[in-house]
């Protein structure tokens, strides 16, 4: 699978929202003061997933039952297009041959 460096971690930056409160998602006996000493955390892409086709056969209920190996793919290639932004940032990137 492709994985590349996230920028946010659980331990720090997700929040689930209750009402008109938020809470962290994510309790640790010790807060976190900022994300820099937090773990360091890597997204799944959606550039490469290769596997056997005997494997995929054999999920009985999630790839991740597997022995899963990644290639780290660089943010600048790996923008995962979700909405209209995500798409003016591809395109941008495109035009602009950035992606090396």
């Amino acid at each position: 699978m492709g994985i590349t460096k996230s920028n946010k971690s659980p331990d720090f930056n997700i929040i689930k929202k209750t009402g008109n409160k938020i809470r962290l998602l994510k309790k640790k006996k010790s807060f976190l003061i900022n994300r820099q000493t937090s773990q360091k955390i890597f997204y799944l892409t959606t550039i490469v997933y290769a596997c056997r086709p005997e494997f995929i056969l054999s999920i009985k209920r999630s790839y991740w039952e597997g022995n899963i190996k990644f290639i780290e793919i660089p943010k600048i290639r790996s923008i995962d297009i979700d909405d209209q932004n995500d798409f003016s940032l591809a395109e941008f990137v495109h035009k602009k041959n950035l992606s090396i």
